[in-house]
């Protein structure tokens, strides 16, 4: 907390005239920062591309770090929050929702624990596309007509296709 007096011990006055003088006790305020407590037992599930930044966070979370003697809880849901929610590994994972709880609490923090997920691509289909019927010619090239369109992407990512459509039997 803040306020806390600290009692100043160990002065001694010195000089030619410092017996002519008493030095009255002398205290400062200080603050007393809650010690960070490590958080451990959790993980992030990697999942596909979906354009949101929440991940679900799995495990049962625990503390390290009290001081011999006191207790204190870890309680709340944790949240998971991507970095970025573009597909990628490593991506650093920002933990939230999480608090202690018991009989001294108060002088501890929770450290946000470090996780990280991968994200994969999401796989996409295309539609719009038709083989033209032809006689039998022993080749295996086919010729593709339509548009391309692009089925399964998410919310308003900005994703074409392009290139000319080749078709092979197989």
């Amino acid at each position: 907390g803040t306020g806390k007096q600290v009692s100043v011990v160990g002065l001694v006055m010195e000089g030619t005239d410092a017996g002519n003088y008493v030095l009255s006790p002398v205290s400062v305020a200080a603050e007393i920062e809650p010690k960070g407590l490590e958080v451990s037992g959790l993980s992030i599930e990697s999942r596909v591309y979906d354009g949101t930044r929440l991940v679900v966070v799995s495990g049962t979370g625990t503390v390290s770090g009290l001081l011999a003697g006191e207790t204190a809880s870890l309680s709340g849901s944790p949240v998971g929050e991507l970095a970025t929610a573009n597909v990628g590994s490593a991506i650093a994972v920002g933990v939230s929702g999480l608090s202690l709880s018991g009989t001294h609490a108060g002088n501890y923090r929770v450290l946000s624990p470090t996780l990280s997920a991968t994200i994969t691509a999401k796989p996409v289909s295309v539609s719009g596309l038709s083989v033209v019927t032809r006689a039998f010619n022993g080749g295996l090239t086919a010729e593709i007509t339509g548009t391309p369109v692009l089925e399964g992407l998410v919310g308003s990512d900005a994703v074409t296709v392009s290139g000319t459509a080749l078709g092979r039997f197989t």
